[in-house]
């Protein structure tokens, strides 16, 4: 079963907490195109790694944070055509990624959440 809102807002009122950092070229994109000095990605990553606590899931450790304050898992709820969807998805060229917010944010990937603190 999968949920549904059934609120103001529907269902992305639900939004599961699902944990999704901006890739590096947003930040930068952000300083130079916006001019936010220094919000690009060199001076933002280290309060990434201080923030995430990657628990239980193979992630790209030397790019994620693991003592920080907010444990980041993959969801723990398992959609059943999942297992499917990332065959179906590498067969039409999509790679699977175990990691979205590790070294590259493409492919097919488990979502990931931040769910207790």
């Amino acid at each position: 079963v999968i949920p549904r809102g059934r609120s103001l807002g529907g269902s992305s009122s639900i939004n599961w907490l699902i944990w999704t950092r901006a890739s590096p070229g947003d930040w930068d994109h952000w300083e130079e195109g916006f001019g936010c000095d220094g919000w690009n990605w060199e001076n933002i990553e280290p309060y990434y790694f201080k923030l995430e606590n990657v628990t239980d899931m193979a992630a790209d450790v030397d790019v994620r944070g693991t003592a920080g304050r907010m444990r980041i898992r993959h969801a723990s709820h398992k959609l059943p055509f999942a297992k499917q969807f990332y065959k179906v998805a590498e067969a039409n060229g999509v790679p699977f990624n175990r990691d979205y917010n590790g070294k590259t944010p493409y492919g097919a990937s488990p979502a990931q959440e931040n769910t207790d603190w």
